[in-house]
């Protein structure tokens, strides 16, 4: 089991410093932790979509799911209230994808690499 030592991370909204350490990241916690050194950078905002996205795709699974079992138990309003949930957190995944393909997957390509 590897450690891993992120200087400035960005943890679910909140910068951590010192350092956080981490003996085992559980499965699904990669995205939370990107690396805030380069605050500001495009790379780093890349990295944000990503988290983002992967948080929207697991809801829009979610809601997907729950809608169509209540359909089959015949709880037609909740399906209905979820159907406008499943609705709104599509189209907020669609506009990440427009932020990431409008211009920023671009600016992060074109900043210097670490070796």
């Amino acid at each position: 089991m590897k450690e891993l030592s992120l200087q400035n991370t960005l943890v679910m909204g909140k910068i951590l410093n010192p350092p956080l350490k981490v003996d085992k990241i559980p499965e699904g916690t990669q995205t939370l932790a990107i690396i805030v050194e380069d605050e500001g950078s495009a790379q780093r905002d890349v990295g944000l979509i990503f988290a983002g996205q992967k948080a929207e795709h697991y809801e829009i699974a979610t809601y997907g799911g729950l809608v169509q079992l209540a359909k089959t138990l015949g709880y037609n309003e909740a399906s209905n209230v979820m159907s406008q949930t499943l609705s709104e957190e599509k189209e907020t995944d669609a506009l990440l994808t427009q932020i990431a393909e409008g211009n920023i997957n671009y600016l992060a390509s074109r900043e210097p690499q670490e070796a």
